[in-house]
């Protein structure tokens, strides 16, 4: 299939309103899922071991969704990934106790795994080659606008319907995913001939340049993980009520101006400028998340945020698609996504124990630990690029 020369067709479009829609589906479950455990009968520690498990068990799922995502039909990774993720969806609705939960959990596991491991490579093959990095700000934009809908609308449904709602529309919500991805090409990339027999090795399931930005997304995404799963927690003990939605609408919209900016940035200007952004940005968000106790606290730690995780990882996913040869994006994509789940499940794992011991504003500190760790792995993985 040839590269379109226009950025904005038909079928880069579909791959940025599927990510929406299931980026908002699940913001809509995440932040409001600790919560609905804790309304279970359920501790605070088993409520974040619940709610990050899915990321770990998303590390097993990965090498294997981003070998596949080089080897059989894209779209069928995404149509996949979509349907296990809605019947999960459906699952935490009707879900009468934490063990059905946690299974619905490890469906989800599956089902994200292969689905976002699919979808920014799906997407590239729609972007033309001089603007990748503002494609995937482009879609990674469509994440930043779902969290802002997608908590907003979960924190309603928790204060008015309860979480139940929220889960079963969300389920709804990735049917209508389903539908509007079924039209899409199906493409399966060939491989590049080398005369030798193909053999199966540790290459097939990970991608060696990617790690270094997979380990400093690792980074961004424990602080991340600990806000979205406890920000909502944090807030009901502070007494903040529906005010902590307003942290999720201005990080959401602002990064919504700003990814596509920043990916434009990262195309002409090179990734370093970006990255020291967003760095500051989300040590802000952090400090800001510890002491909050009102609607001024909220706002900072939200514009925290704006330049903060959600430019950082789609900055450094835009480089990484640009890097890497076509037939190996999918396990490239798989590597990075390793540290994004690795962070995710992590900060909501380790949050938990550290609120449980220490509050939430100890909690909220150590996640500038785990972001100075990013840091020092962004600056080898420059020089790696480098030579």
């Amino acid at each position: 299939m040839e590269k379109p020369t226009k950025l904005f067709n038909r079928w880069f479009i579909t791959c940025v309103c599927t990510n929406f829609i299931y980026c908002t589906a699940f913001y809509m479950s995440t932040p409001i899922l600790t919560q609905h455990l804790m309304n279970l009968g359920e501790g605070a520690a088993l409520a974040g071991f619940i709610a990050g498990i899915f990321s770990f068990l998303g590390l097993v799922f990965r090498p294997f969704a981003g070998f596949a995502t080089d080897h059989v039909s894209r779209k069928f990774l995404v149509m996949l990934g979509l349907v296990l993720y809605s019947v999960a969806s459906f699952g935490y609705g009707i879900s009468p106790n934490a063990y059905w939960i946690l299974l619905f959990r490890i469906v989800h596991a599956v089902g994200l795994a292969a689905l976002t491991t699919a979808i920014t490579v799906v997407a590239t093959q729609f972007i033309p080659d001089d603007r990748t990095a503002e494609g995937i700000g482009y879609v990674t934009m469509a994440n930043a606008l779902a969290t802002a809908v997608g908590p907003t609308i979960g924190v309603l449904c928790l204060t008015y319907l309860g979480c139940e709602v929220s889960f079963v529309a969300a389920g709804f919500l990735l049917l209508v995913a389903i539908a509007i991805v079924s039209p899409m090409p199906s493409v399966k990339v060939e491989q590049k001939k080398t005369g030798e027999k193909p053999k199966l090795g540790l290459g097939n399931f990970f991608c060696v340049e990617a790690i270094p930005a997979a380990i400093c997304v690792t980074g961004f995404c424990f602080c991340a993980g600990m806000t979205t799963s406890f920000f909502v927690a944090a807030g009901t003990e502070r007494g903040l009520g529906a005010v902590v939605s307003v942290f999720f609408i201005i990080s959401s919209l602002g990064a919504v101006a700003s990814r596509p900016f920043a990916g434009r940035m990262v195309d002409r200007a090179g990734l370093k400028p970006v990255m020291t952004v967003s760095f500051i940005c989300e040590s802000i968000c952090m400090l800001g998340a510890a002491f909050a106790t009102n609607v001024v606290g909220v706002v900072v730690a939200a514009s925290g945020r704006t330049g903060g995780q959600l430019v950082g990882q789609s900055s450094l996913q835009g480089q990484i698609m640009r890097d890497i040869p076509n037939e190996r994006r999918g396990v490239a994509s798989s590597t990075f996504y390793m540290g994004v789940d690795m962070g995710q499940g992590l900060g909501a794992m380790l949050g938990g124990v550290l609120a449980s011991a220490f509050g939430f504003q100890n909690m909220y500190l150590c996640g500038l630990i785990a972001l100075a760790m990013g840091v020092v792995s962004f600056v080898y993985y420059m020089k790696m690029r480098a030579k």
